[in-house]
């Protein structure tokens, strides 16, 4: 399997396709709320998914080796979002 290049995702993607992402992700999190369910098990929930679905498409060392590199991505803010909720 290829080592992910995640950079990639904004050059092939647009910024309105990515804030659509989130948007719907929002939402769904929303439902799990009013449905009594924890933020953290939600987060917990989708971090789970999202590493599934990319080792699924890269492979466990791939992934292992992105995964290494958050600490640093998180500390430069990198993972900050501001929704646009609606």
């Amino acid at each position: 399997m290829t080592t992910p290049d995640l950079s990639c995702l904004d050059a092939q993607t647009t910024v309105i396709e990515h804030q659509i992402a989130l948007e719907y992700i929002a939402d769904i999190w929303d439902l799990a709320g009013i449905d009594g369910i924890e933020p953290e098990v939600i987060s917990h929930a989708a971090i789970r998914v999202a590493l599934a679905t990319l080792v699924g498409e890269f492979g466990e060392e791939a992934i292992a080796d992105l995964i290494a590199g958050l600490p640093e991505r998180i500390r430069h803010g990198e993972f900050t979002l501001h929704l646009n909720r609606h």
